[in-house]
């Protein structure tokens, strides 16, 4: 199912990430390269999206957010233990290494679980807006609907007809759309008669 596939996801860059630092400080100390470098931004880009994700489609936020933050802070330790290594050693300066990157992987992992939720809020769409175009209709069929009205003139259909194509599926996009109406229209209006009410 894709709402969980970025999570693991996530985890496996940041864990491929971790056994690249690894095995480059057990090797002697190699110099970060391009490689650890694009793994580090991979393991922060696939938090994110994970998070921006499940806040998006409204998943379990608290389990995705503990998962994140013990995967953050498994990167933080060994990347802690890392830099005890690399600073063991004097022939490479500490700021370029492994370690270091990793820590700072670490750390704008767990403020992503922070940020990523409230940032999103502040940005929310108004999911009514879009969901109403797309999704299958419910719309009472009462004679004074405002919108079965605008519904009406934008499709050109009778009230009966309307009301058994929207019984049978079809979304209201897909009628207006068929029959030449004004898509962007019937949202705007939509949207104000809800807003309204």
């Amino acid at each position: 199912m894709l709402p969980d596939l970025p999570l693991p996801f996530a985890a496996f860059v940041a864990l491929l990430f971790l056994i690249n630092a690894v095995i480059q400080t057990l090797r002697g100390g190699r110099p970060l390269g391009w490689f650890g470098a694009l793994l580090a931004a991979l393991a922060i880009i696939a938090t994110t999206s994970a998070l921006i994700l499940s806040t998006l489609l409204g998943n379990p936020a608290l389990m995705i957010n503990a998962v994140t933050l013990a995967n953050a802070l498994i990167v933080v330790v060994i990347s802690i233990v890392i830099f005890v290594i690399e600073a063991r050693r004097q022939d490479r300066p500490r700021q370029r290494g492994h370690g270091t990157l990793g820590i700072g992987v670490g750390a704008l992992m767990s403020v992503a679980v922070f940020t990523t939720p409230a940032i999103i809020g502040a940005f929310a769409i108004p999911t009514g807006a879009l969901s109403a175009a797309s999704a299958p209709a419910s719309v009472s069929m009462q004679a004074d609907s405002p919108l079965i009205d605008l519904l009406i003139d934008e499709t050109g259909l009778d009230r009966s007809t309307l009301a058994a194509e929207l019984a049978a599926g079809a979304t209201i996009a897909d009628l207006i759309n068929a029959n030449g109406g004004d898509l962007e229209r019937v949202i705007a209006e939509g949207t104000e008669m809800a807003l309204a009410q």
